[in-house]
């Protein structure tokens, strides 16, 4: 009896001067993120959060609010509160060195997330998650083509591009004119515009209805570009010209479904994206190697639905 008890306070002596042994704590999951002001980026936070509370994770993040300096304060205040991993969805990558630079030498792993600017050295960062933008682009311009060819029987058109004055931005229609001539189509190159609101671009695309008796189709690299292209048209009353834009938003999918013509929008998935990123991080806790980058799937939405033109299976 003696020796029982004396194992059972040993055991109690071990618990009470080892608490980490009794109970774990939660891995606490950082995210950083550019912006909530449009759909893509809250669809990606809720996909991270949602992975989060159903993995029993601590979630704290912040909300850059397209402010290089304030993300790169965002990110050393996730990093004070105890972030064990950094999750981080950006346009100014090429800012946050020192960040990621930190989060190397804290040992704090640090997953990139649909993000502009990723560091070339791979040792700064865990992983890279995203849509291959030029191949996202390349496969709205092979739709671009077919329903073209098919609905209007052209196989020469005067296109109009408008985008950020980013390397995501140039990557998606450097594609996207590739994926037009490569499926046949001679392409008439009117000008590219760079913007970063629906307000800018509609105000570029109304210079450009101005400049352009004639133009065949619209792409925008993203859902505000398109958008905003979308309104200059229709004020103009200008139903001739056809629009394809990026991301799929809830927006753009309606005039897809209602027959407009803004006939496509060419897809990523914010929200499995941010789940993914979580689950990156659980298997990098349990000892498992990652890719240093995941190119996630891609394709249009069309007034058919879901077009899915590549798969990734390291991404499901």
């Amino acid at each position: 009896m003696k020796k029982l008890v004396s194992l059972l306070l040993s055991a109690l002596l071990v618990l009470l001067l080892c608490p980490a042994i009794a109970e774990e704590e939660p891995i606490t999951v950082g995210f950083s993120v550019v912006t909530q002001e449009f759909p893509f980026h809250v669809k990606m936070y809720n996909g991270v959060k949602d992975a989060c509370e159903a993995n029993g994770y601590e979630f704290i993040y912040a909300d850059a609010n397209q402010n290089a300096d304030k993300q790169i304060s965002d990110c050393e205040d996730l990093m004070a509160k105890g972030a064990d991993v950094m999750i981080i969805a950006t346009y100014y990558g090429d800012a946050l060195i020192s960040i990621y630079e930190d989060c190397q030498m804290a040992g704090i792993p640090v997953i990139m997330l649909s993000s502009s600017g990723v560091p070339s050295d791979t040792s700064l960062y865990l992983t890279n998650i995203g849509v291959d933008n030029y191949t996202a682009g390349y496969y709205g311009g092979v739709y671009a083509a077919e329903y073209i060819q098919e609905n209007k029987g052209l196989t020469e058109i005067d296109l109009c591009m408008f985008k950020a004055a980013t390397d995501v931005g140039a990557a998606r229609v450097e594609g996207f004119q590739a994926g037009l001539e490569e499926s046949g189509m001679t392409v008439n190159l009117l000008n590219i515009f760079d913007g970063s609101s629906r307000e800018d671009f509609m105000a570029s695309c109304e210079d450009a209805l101005v400049a352009y008796d004639n133009i065949d189709l619209i792409y925008g690299y993203s859902a505000q570009a398109g958008l905003g292209s979308y309104d200059a048209v229709v004020a103009a009353q200008r139903d001739e010209v056809l629009i394809i834009g990026t991301d799929a938003e809830d927006e753009e999918i309606e005039l897809i479904d209602a027959g407009t013509q803004y006939i496509a929008s060419v897809m990523q998935q914010p929200y499995e994206m941010g789940e993914f990123a979580v689950q990156c991080a659980t298997d990098y806790f349990a000892g498992e190697t990652l890719e240093s980058y995941y190119a996630y799937s891609t394709g249009v939405y069309c007034i058919d639905g879901p077009v899915i033109y590549e798969e990734n299976a390291d991404a499901e």
